[in-house]
């Protein structure tokens, strides 16, 4: 993969199953070693701040860059950890955005105020994945359908849209994208 990349480098995702499985710290810093273009990292398995420190430490300048995902529900760690960016779904990128422009300006208490706001939506969404991404996206006037292709997707009933507007309403502060 790297080879047929070249010139552009390539990531390594560490992801859960049932679609990945982890890799110990001393692999992804031995991928990174020795596989020319293999110079960044995915972090999303469940010690995820950890492993970034083992991997950082062990890899040292060979790991150009590392991501936490998780929807960043641990991105103030991960921040403190090393990592230079977050790869969440795109749904409420803005408010992720606010937090990350906290950490970079050394506000870390308003980083975590912010942080704060957002977890109980990424709570709900560990329960329902694309399910609330499409309907998130949907109610933004980002997409016109909450429709998904994926087998066994969770299905929102009258009750979880109730709970998907209280959850937004918390997070109106945060929503300043303008959705054209």
């Amino acid at each position: 993969v790297a080879r047929a990349a070249d010139p552009l480098p390539v990531w390594v995702q560490d992801y859960v199953g049932p679609i990945g499985t982890p890799i110990v710290p001393a692999l992804l810093a031995k991928l990174l070693a020795e596989i020319p273009g293999v110079d960044y990292l995915k972090e999303e398995t469940a010690h995820a701040p950890q492993v970034i420190t083992a991997v950082r430490d062990l890899a040292g300048d060979h790991l150009k860059g590392v991501m936490g995902g998780m929807a960043g529900r641990y991105l103030l760690e991960e921040y403190r950890r090393g990592a230079c960016g977050t790869m969440p779904a795109c749904e409420v990128a803005d408010a992720h955005v606010a937090i990350w422009k906290a950490l970079d300006s050394g506000d870390e208490a308003e980083a975590r105020r912010l942080h704060t706001m957002l977890l109980p939506l990424l709570n709900y969404e560990a329960m329902f994945s694309f399910t609330i991404y499409k309907e998130v996206l949907l109610r933004r006037g980002v997409i016109a359908s909450a429709k998904t292709r994926v087998p066994g997707a969770g299905h929102l009933d009258a009750e979880n849209h109730r709970e998907l507007d209280i959850l937004l309403r918390d997070l109106e502060p945060l929503l300043t994208a303008a959705i054209p």
